[in-house]
């Protein structure tokens, strides 16, 4: 045991060598001089665009036209032509594309033929009959047989004015 204590002291002072170089270095280092600090960068004050083209239509108002008599004055429209109810309440299955809906069948209850529709993206089922509104462009059940549904819809014709189409939902399809 008495050679392990002597070992153990060997060790230690070994450790302990010669650290002039050590400490030379370190006060080369501390008297280096401190490289200046580059100054902030003047900040820009913000300034506002004050939008001044009151005349023009606002790039964040609805394109659609809202009163009857603007139909009217826009090129080749008519105040016939079928236009989207705007107060009308929306119905849950115009939140969705018609290309993700599909006819998956068809009941008759007291009477009343209702079609089955499913959302393919989310596999939920809706009960839908005559003149429910369906798909994103203001589409309405005109006609609901036990093997098709046909969608009268309501679309834009890119001159400011609106033109109506029939879809066809088949069943299987």
């Amino acid at each position: 045991m008495r050679w392990l204590m002597v070992l153990l002291t060997l060790l230690l002072t070994a450790c302990s060598a010669n650290t002039d170089d050590l400490q030379q270095w370190l006060e080369k280092v501390h008297n280096r001089p401190v490289p200046p600090i580059k100054p902030l960068p003047d900040v820009q004050p913000y300034k506002a665009y004050e939008y001044s083209a009151e005349e023009f239509r606002s790039p964040f108002m609805k394109v659609v036209p809202e009163a009857e008599g603007q139909l009217a004055n826009l090129e080749g429209c008519s105040i016939n032509d079928p236009k989207p109810d705007p107060n009308r309440r929306k119905e849950e299955l115009e939140k969705m594309p018609i290309q993700t809906l599909s006819l998956v069948g068809s009941i008759e209850q007291s009477g009343q033929r209702w079609g089955l529709i499913r959302d393919e993206s989310t596999g939920l089922l809706y009960r839908v009959r005559k003149g429910n509104h369906l798909g994103l462009n203001n589409g309405e059940i005109i006609e609901l047989d036990e093997s098709f549904i046909k969608i009268l819809e309501i679309v834009p014709n890119g001159r400011g004015c609106w033109e109506s189409r029939t879809v066809t939902l088949e069943l299987g399809q």
